[in-house]
C-alpha cells in the first residue's frame, strides 16, 4: 500500500470516529504497519489534516480537511441544502440564526444570517463555537454516544466565560438529559454577555444529527416568557423543515 493510499485510510477511519482514535486502534483496523503509521500520522498533524490530543494521544480529523472538502464555511452540503429555510427564519423573527457542524474536535459555524434586530453577537462564518458554552454545540455533544461527548469535552478547553458558564465535563453532561427530553438548548448569557440563544437539531434521512440550529437574540428581550415562547417554536418549525430538506421524515406517534 502506498503512503498517500494510507493516509486516505487514516483519514477515512477518523472521519467516523469524532473521539478520535489511538495509534494502537488505528494499527489494527487499519492493518497498516506501526512504522508506517508513525511516519504517515507524522506527516498529516505537520499538514493540519490531522489533531493530536496531548492529553490522551489520540487523533482527529483536522482543520486542513476542511478546507480541501469545502470552499468556504458557508458551502457545505448541508448549508447549502437548507440556506433557504435558515434565511426564512431570520427574516420572519428578525434574529440572527446560524448553523453549527462538527468537523473534527470543534463545532463550528457554517452558515450565518444576520436578523433585523440590533445584536452585539460574534459569530462569523467559520467560527470555532466552544463545546461546552454554546447551545449550538451542546446539542452535537448531547446526540452523541456518552463516551465520544466526553471524549471531545476532556480535549477542549472549558474556559468559564460567565458566572453562568458550565466548565467541566461532569457539568455540561448533566444537561444532556434535559435536552434530549426538550429537543432543544437555552444558553442565557453563558457565552456572550447579553445574548440569549436557542439551539435545535437538524437530522439526515438516517434520522443522525448532522447539524444544530441556533436562533441568538438580546437576552433582556428573549428572555420574555412570551418572545421565548415564540422563539423556540419558531426553532422547532425550522429545523423539522430543515431535516425534511435532508430526507428525514419523523417517525409517527404510536408507530
Amino acid at each position: 500500500m502506498s503512503g498517500i493510499r494510507r493516509a486516505f485510510e487514516v483519514l477515512s477511519l477518523l472521519s467516523s470516529r469524532p473521539d478520535g482514535m489511538g495509534i494502537q486502534e488505528l494499527h489494527e483496523v487499519s492493518m497498516i504497519p506501526l512504522g508506517s503509521l508513525h511516519r504517515v500520522l507524522l506527516e498529516l498533524v505537520e499538514g493540519g489534516y490531522v489533531g493530536r490530543a496531548d492529553s490522551n494521544a489520540r487523533y482527529f480529523l483536522g482543520p486542513a480537511v476542511r478546507r480541501i472538502t469545502e470552499t468556504s464555511p458557508g458551502t457545505s452540503a448541508i448549508a447549502a441544502a437548507i440556506a433557504p429555510e435558515l434565511r426564512r427564519v431570520a427574516a420572519e423573527t428578525g434574529e440572527t440564526v446560524f448553523l453549527t457542524e462538527l468537523h473534527g474536535i470543534q463545532a463550528l459555524c457554517t452558515s450565518l444570517f444576520d436578523g433585523t434586530r440590533s445584536l452585539r453577537l460574534y459569530v462569523r462564518l467559520g467560527q470555532r463555537m466552544p463545546l461546552h458554552a454554546s447551545a449550538a454545540a451542546r446539542i452535537l455533544l448531547a446526540h452523541m454516544s456518552a463516551n465520544a461527548a466526553r471524549m471531545l469535552l476532556s480535549v477542549n478547553d472549558l474556559e468559564r466565560y460567565q458566572e453562568t458558564t458550565p466548565s467541566t465535563v461532569d457539568e455540561v453532561m448533566a444537561r444532556f438529559p434535559r435536552i434530549l427530553e426538550d429537543g432543544y438548548d437555552v444558553a442565557n448569557e453563558e457565552f456572550e454577555t447579553g445574548v440569549w440563544a436557542i439551539a435545535a437539531p437538524v437530522r439526515s434521512s438516517t434520522g443522525r444529527v448532522v447539524a444544530s440550529l441556533t436562533l441568538a437574540g438580546a437576552a433582556a428581550r428573549l428572555t420574555d416568557p412570551h418572545l421565548k415562547e415564540s422563539s423556540i417554536a419558531a426553532v422547532g418549525t425550522a429545523v423539522a423543515r430543515m431535516s425534511g430538506e435532508l430526507g428525514w421524515v419523523a417517525p409517527q406517534e404510536g408507530a
